[in-house]
C-alpha cells in the first residue's frame, strides 16, 4: 500500500526524482540527509503499523520528505567559476558554466510544471463542493421529526453521525437527537420521560436492532412511513436508454451484502445480458473475487464494459460518445473508510459520482440531470423504526405484552 500510495501523490517521475534526491542530499549536506533520511524512515514505518481504519492519512508526513527530496533532486548547482575572459580555453569553461546552469535553472521551472500538471489532473475526483450527500442522507432520516413529537436515536458510523450532530445544532435545531451509546443502559427510562409528554422515540436500523437485542419484546417497534427504496426498486426507475455506471466495492464487514439482490439488479440494468464476473467462474478454479468492480454502458442493453480487478486502476469508459474516467482511489485491504470516497467517477471533467465500499451507481436519463443512489454501504437508505406514544400507553393498561411490529423478523431483528 505504502508504494502504490506514494505513485498516487507523485507519480513515477515525482519518485524517480525523489530518489535521485536521497542520494544527492548526501553529498550537500549529511546531516540533513540523516535527517530525512531517518524521518521518512520512522514516519512510513509509524503510518503502516498503525491499526486505524485511515492509514493513508498517515503517510502524509513521509509524502512531506518525498516532496522534499524531489526538490533537492532539481536545486540548482552552485557555480564557483571565476574564469579569465582572455583565455580560450577559460572561455570555453565558462560556456559549459552557463550551459550547467541554464539547464539547472530550467529543471525546477520543470518540476513546477509537472507539478501543475497533477493538480488539473486530479482536481475533478478531489473536487467536493457539490457533494450534498450527508445532508441529503440527514434530511431522509429526520423526515416529519421534531423536538415536540418524536426523539431520534441513532447507531450509525461515525461519519454519518457527524452529519447528524452537525444538522441538528445548525440546520435542524428542532430535531431533538442523541446517540443510542449515550442512552441504552437506561433506555427504558428514557421511553417512559418521553411517553409522559406524548413524543414517540424512533430509531434507525441499528439502533432498533440493539435495543431487540438488549431488551428483547419488551418495547413495541413499528416500521416507521419513510421510503427505504432496495437496490432493484432504485434499478428498475432507471429510464431504458440511461447511461449508467454501476460499481461494487468489497463492503465492509458490518454491513449486511444481499449477493442474490445485486445478481437481480444486474440483470434487470442490463437487460439479462450481465458479463461473467472476474473470479466468478465457479467455487473450485481458484481464481481471486475482485475487490472493484465497474459495469458501465445503457440501461436495458448488454454492458459496453466490465472491469473487474484485485488492485486499484484507472480506466477511461466511453459510452454512447459520452467520456467517463473511473479512478479506484483506494486500497481495500488497508482502508476501512475515506473521508472523500474510495473511487470516483468523473463525466468528462465534472465529478460524477463518488464510489463508497458497497454499490454505487450513476445514470444519466436521456432527458435531465446525473442521479446517483448507493446500497450496501455508507449512504444506502436505511429504515426507521418508532415505539408510539400511544401504542405505549395502551400497552401499559394491558396486561398482555404488545407483539413487536410488522418491521420486524422472525428472530426480533429489523429487516
Amino acid at each position: 500500500m505504502s508504494v502504490w500510495d506514494a505513485r498516487q501523490q507523485f507519480g513515477l517521475i515525482g519518485l524517480g526524482l525523489a530518489l535521485i534526491g536521497a542520494v544527492r542530499i548526501w553529498s550537500i549536506s549529511r546531516p540533513w540527509a540523516v535527517l530525512v533520511w531517518t524521518a521518512y524512515a520512522i514516519s512510513t514505518t509509524f503510518a503502516f503499523t498503525y491499526n486505524v481504519g485511515d492509514t493513508h492519512v498517515f503517510f502524509l508526513p513521509s509524502h512531506y520528505f518525498t516532496a522534499i527530496l524531489a526538490g533537492v533532486a532539481v536545486a540548482p548547482l552552485q557555480v564557483r567559476l571565476k574564469p579569465d575572459m582572455t583565455s580560450a580555453p577559460v572561455v570555453s569553461a565558462f560556456r559549459r558554466t552557463v550551459l550547467v546552469s541554464a539547464f539547472g535553472r530550467t529543471i525546477p521551472i520543470l518540476l513546477v510544471i509537472y507539478a501543475g500538471w497533477r493538480a488539473w489532473d486530479t482536481w475533478p475526483a478531489i473536487d467536493r463542493h457539490q457533494d450534498r450527500r450527508a445532508e441529503q442522507l440527514v434530511a431522509r432520516l429526520a423526515t416529519g421529526l421534531d423536538d415536540q413529537r418524536s426523539v431520534l436515536i441513532s447507531q450509525m458510523d461515525w461519519q454519518s453521525e457527524n452529519a447528524l450532530l452537525y444538522a441538528s445544532r445548525w440546520q435542524r435545531r428542532d430535531l431533538a437527537w442523541t446517540r443510542l451509546s449515550n442512552i441504552l443502559l437506561h433506555f427504558p427510562f428514557l421511553v417512559a420521560d418521553n411517553q409522559a409528554i406524548g413524543r414517540d422515540v424512533v430509531l434507525t436500523a441499528d439502533a432498533a436492532a440493539s435495543v431487540v437485542s438488549m431488551y428483547g419484546a419488551q418495547f413495541p417497534l413499528v416500521r416507521d412511513e419513510i421510503p427505504a427504496a432496495t437496490l432493484t426498486d432504485v434499478v428498475q426507475s432507471i429510464p431504458r436508454g440511461s447511461i449508467y455506471v454501476l460499481c461494487l466495492l468489497t463492503p465492509s464487514r458490518e454491513i449486511a451484502f444481499d449477493e442474490e439482490e445485486f445478481e437481480r439488479a444486474v440483470k434487470v440494468l442490463t437487460g439479462g445480458h450481465e458479463p461473467r464476473r472476474s473470479g466468478h467462474t465457479g467455487p473450485r478454479d481458484g481464481s481471486t473475487p475482485p475487490t472493484y468492480e465497474v459495469w458501465a454502458g445503457i440501461s436495458g442493453d448488454a454492458p459496453a464494459q466490465y472491469i473487474g480487478s484485485t488492485r486499484p486502476f484507472r480506466a477511461g469508459i466511453t459510452v454512447l460518445d459520452e467520456p467517463f474516467t473511473v479512478r479506484m482511489d483506494s486500497w481495500l485491504t488497508m482502508d476501512t473508510f475515506r473521508r472523500a470516497g474510495f473511487g470516483h467517477v468523473l463525466h468528462g471533467r465534472e465529478h460524477a459520482l463518488v464510489v463508497e465500499r458497497g454499490i454505487s451507481v450513476l445514470w444519466l436519463p436521456p432527458r435531465g440531470s446525473a442521479r446517483t443512489a448507493y446500497a450496501a454501504g455508507l449512504y444506502a437508505q436505511q429504515p426507521r423504526f418508532r415505539i408510539p406514544t400511544a401504542i405505549m400507553s395502551l400497552a401499559a393498561r394491558s396486561a398482555e405484552s404488545s407483539p413487536i411490529g410488522g418491521g420486524m423478523t422472525s428472530a426480533g431483528r429489523p429487516f
